[in-house]
C-alpha cells in the first residue's frame, strides 16, 4: 500500500497541547511507517506481493533527494544516508 507524499499530522504533547506539522516526501512516509507501529502493524503487513521483500542496498529516494539537495530534509535522514552500508556504490554514473 503506497504511502502519502504529503501528510499533516497533528498530535499533543505532554503538556496537553495540541500541535500540527506539514510532513513531505520522506519525513511523511517515516511518520506514516511510525503510525503503524502505534497500530501495531508492521511494514510486511501492508505488502501486496511478500516475494519483494528484500534488503535494499541503498535507502532509495531518500538517498536521491539527499545527494541532489539536502535542504530541507530532516539532519537524522541525512545522518541515516551517510552511514547507510554499501554508500560507495550509489551514484557511480
Amino acid at each position: 500500500m503506497p504511502r502519502y507524499l504529503d501528510i499533516n499530522i497533528r498530535y499533543k504533547t505532554l503538556e496537553g497541547k495540541t500541535e500540527s506539522h506539514d510532513a513531505y516526501s520522506s519525513w511523511a512516509a517515516l511518520l506514516q511507517h511510525e503510525c503503524d507501529h502505534l497500530d501495531g502493524i508492521v511494514y510486511p503487513m501492508r505488502m501486496t506481493d511478500l516475494s519483494l521483500l528484500a534488503y535494499n542496498d541503498e535507502p532509495g529516494p531518500l538517498a536521491r533527494e539527499v545527494a541532489e539537495n539536502p535542504k530541507g530534509i530532516d539532519p537524522l535522514f541525512i545522518d541515516l544516508v551517510e552511514r547507510w552500508p554499501g554508500r560507495s556504490r550509489w551514484f557511480t554514473t
